[in-house]
């Protein structure tokens, strides 16, 4: 299933188990959206969210984030999924373990970018982060 939010949700959006499904919000969430187990979605941000984005478990998703998010983008255990910042962001962004993902941050990041255990990993910053990039252990 699919669905599209145009404006501003006042309470959190919750899609739990699918097998497939895609979230788009055009506008800023008041609060957060979260997206439990799937094998397969997508989610696009393309304003400021004014609460965490937070994606749990999943074999394949992806999560751009095409302005400044206020609070944490938080990515925890999945297979694959890749994060693209097109704007600073105000917060941390996080990206725990992982056997595969990537990072782009267009623009300077306030705070600092952790990358923690994984078997493999991309960061490209294209312009100067203001906060440490730090990368640990990895193959």
């Amino acid at each position: 299933y699919s669905l599209t939010v145009c404006h501003t949700p006042s309470q959190s959006v919750i899609l739990p188990h699918s097998l497939s499904y895609s979230l788009t919000v055009c506008d800023t969430p008041s609060q957060s959206v979260i997206l439990p187990h799937s094998l397969s979605y997508s989610l696009t941000v393309c304003h400021t969210p004014s609460q965490s984005v937070i994606l749990p478990h999943s074999l394949s998703y992806s999560l751009t984030v095409c302005h400044t998010p206020s609070q944490s983008v938080i990515l925890p255990h999945s297979l694959s999924y890749s994060l693209t910042v097109c704007h600073t962001p105000s917060q941390s962004v996080i990206l725990p373990h992982s056997l595969s993902y990537s990072l782009t941050v267009c623009h300077t990041p306030s705070q600092s970018v952790i990358l923690p255990h994984s078997l493999s990993y991309s960061l490209t910053v294209c312009d100067t982060p203001s906060q440490s990039v730090v990368l640990p252990h990895s193959l």
